[in-house]
């Protein structure tokens, strides 16, 4: 007499393309294993698995996404085995978003551009659909770059450019899947500096007997191409040319050593 097949057979997605299924155990006697069986509805893998005695559980590897399984578990003896007992039957779902990639790193940095490169994703690459790569100023006034296009995802490098000189960026890169997007990778990185493209604004002078007090506005931010560590201001024609370097807090500044109602 062989054993009564197992009872409350259940299947659960367990992770990606893999099943987990549980049962109770065969009240018959003798029993030795129990055989788990899995078939591919619409077409393709079948096959089996066999477990251990004192085991009411198996994960099943393996699977392809998307695919409908149906499931079921005999008892066996050195014997007999039992008649199956079906589960009902899953269908192994994609992941709902995508993986994030790995190494992202700046391999080159400019003025106004920044280059990147990164590893697609080690999990899930097939689901990738593109990247997509975004760089956020982190200096106020600063306006934020138009967005790329979704970057292809066979790329592993690509350049953002149209950024300001001097500037600090938050840039991240994120995996677009047809199911979301994956959590960013995120790097910090400022543009390298350059002389700065603007003048002061709101140059005001006060003269005195013997003695000009200049007071100014810093140029604007898009324009300052970094920090600005100083100034040099220049007068003429007595003397015909007077440099002064203010710190960059300075506001205003005196510079004296005129003769009396000049210009």
């Amino acid at each position: 007499l062989g054993p009564s097949p197992p009872s409350n057979v259940r299947v659960s997605q367990n992770g990606l393309n893999s099943l987990l299924v549980t049962w109770t155990p065969s009240q018959g006697p003798n029993v030795n294993g129990y055989t788990i069986y899995y078939h591919q509805i619409d077409g393709g893998l079948s096959g089996s698995v066999t477990d251990a005695e004192t085991d009411t559980s198996v994960v099943i590897t393996g699977l392809a996404s998307g695919a409908n399984f149906s499931i079921s578990v005999s008892a066996d003896s050195s014997i007999l085995s039992s008649s199956r007992s079906r589960g009902p039957d899953i269908t192994i779902q994609y992941e709902k978003v995508a993986y994030p990639v790995e190494n992202f790193e700046v391999i080159s940095v400019s003025e106004t551009s920044l280059t990147f490169s990164w590893s697609q994703p080690s999990t899930a690459a097939h689901l990738t659909t593109g990247y997509n790569l975004t760089c956020v100023p982190l200096l106020t006034g600063i306006p934020v770059p138009q967005p790329l296009p979704l970057l292809a995802p066979t790329l592993t490098s690509a350049t953002r450019s149209g950024l300001f000189s001097g500037v600090p960026y938050n840039c991240s890169i994120s995996t677009i899947s047809d199911r979301g997007s994956s959590l960013p990778a995120n790097l910090y990185i400022t543009t390298n500096e350059s002389a700065p493209s603007g003048s002061p604004e709101m140059l005001h002078a006060v003269p005195g007997e013997r003695e000009v007090e200049f007071s100014w506005s810093p140029p604007p931010v898009t324009q300052r191409n970094g920090v600005i560590t100083s100034y040099t201001i220049s007068c003429s024609p007595s003397p015909s040319s007077l440099p002064h370097s203010p710190s960059s807090q300075s506001r205003p500044h005196t510079v004296a050593g005129f003769s009396p109602n000049t210009h």
